[in-house]
Formats: structure tokens, sequence, C-alpha cells
């Protein structure tokens, strides 16, 4: 693990502008591979390559500070979001292996639906029933008991150690390699579709580049 986890609020200047930005846009479902839940839009740097540029370095500067100069990424952007619904419930813990970095913005007012980290049970299992949350999410069907027994069983593979709650506006970072998950989709005083502006920074280099995490280990 290369990155601690950031928690940081008030990250846009505009975050209502950004939202009504996000109703301008095209969403769709993941009907092929299932991997997440609700709709997300296109790649963010295909669609307004300002934006993703702006939001990128944004998030860059947090970790990096004055050495961006030095430094070029690669990331993918998206905003998603998920259907205001009584039964989806809590997501499933999973990790972005993948990537190195994710970063997530918090843009609707619901509470309880923020993101947990979590450390693995046991050093072999790494969660279970994936194929499960796929076919329920590739196919848009209802959770039934049979999606939910799946969702209890990988998920109590896993104990909770951090818990950022959905603050409107709020940025979370975390390391890629980081287990997390979905603390809810469903605020009962929310009528809005949850919405987050989901970075996977999944290449990022330059030169005599100091990572967060390393750093601190090298004090000895």
């Amino acid at each position: 693990m290369l990155y601690p986890t950031y928690v940081i609020d008030n990250f846009f200047p505009n975050p209502d502008e950004v939202v009504k930005f996000s109703k301008t846009l095209d969403f769709g479902r993941d009907t092929t591979l299932g991997k997440w839940p609700g709709e997300r839009t296109n790649l963010m740097h295909e669609i307004n390559l300002n934006f993703f540029q702006y939001t990128t370095k944004k998030i860059m500067s947090l970790i990096f500070l004055n050495n961006l100069s030095n430094i070029n990424w690669e990331a993918q952007q998206y905003f998603q979001k998920v259907p205001c619904e009584g039964d989806v419930k809590q997501g499933w813990v999973h990790n972005d292996s993948n990537q190195q970095l994710t970063a997530i913005v918090y843009l609707s007012k619901h509470k309880g639906c923020g993101t947990s980290i979590y450390r693995k049970n046991s050093f072999f299992n790494g969660g279970k029933n994936y194929q499960v949350k796929e076919e329920y999410y590739s196919k848009n069907k209802k959770f039934d008991k049979k999606y939910y027994q799946a969702l209890e069983e990988n998920n109590s593979c896993f104990t909770k150690t951090i818990e950022v709650e959905s603050v409107f506006n709020r940025l979370v970072i975390f390391d890629g390699s980081q287990w997390h998950g979905v603390n809810g989709f469903y605020d009962k005083n929310a009528s809005e579709d949850r919405l987050t502006l989901l970075t996977f920074f999944h290449d990022i280099r330059g030169n005599n580049l100091k990572f967060p995490i390393s750093e601190m280990h090298r004090v000895l």
C-alpha cells in the first residue's frame, strides 16, 4: 500500500453547479459485466476534458503538493447514480486492485451512505460470490434472498476499520488495494438518487516520485 486514506470536506467551491452539470449527462447501466450498481456516465475526459483535468489536478495536489509539475497521471472518471430504493442496502466489500488510487466525491445529501475501509479476516480469503453480484447488477434483477445471502457471506470475510460518512461535497481518497464498500445506498429522508463522482487513477508516475506510506516507513 502506497497511500493513506484522506477525507476532505468542501472539495468543490461550487458543488451545486457540479450536480447541475451532472444532470445534463447521459447515464447507463453496466449490462455486460455487472461490476457496479446503478448507472454511470461515459468517461469524463471524453465528455468534458477541462472538468476532468481540473478535478484530477485538485486530487493530485492534495497528495503531491507542489510537485505536480513533475508528475503525470492516467485516470478514469465517471459520475455514478444509484436509485434511492428501499431494498438497496449495504454494498459489496471489494478492492480496486488494478487501480493505484480511488477517489469519491459525495454529491447528494444522503446520510449513512458513505464508504468504509475493511481488512480481511483471513490471509487467504479475499471475498466470495462476486458472480452473484454481477448477475444481479448486469440484469438489473430485484434483490432477493439469494442476493442478500451471497452479500452477507462475502462481507462476513472482512472487519470494518474506517467509516466515512457521506457528507455532501466530501472527498474520500484511498489506496486502490484497500478493501472497501458502500455503507448504504438508501436514505429514507432523501428523494434523489445517490450521486457520486468517481475517479480511478491507474498510473501515477514522475521524476523522483515519493509516496506517503513508503516515506513514513523510512523514518526509523
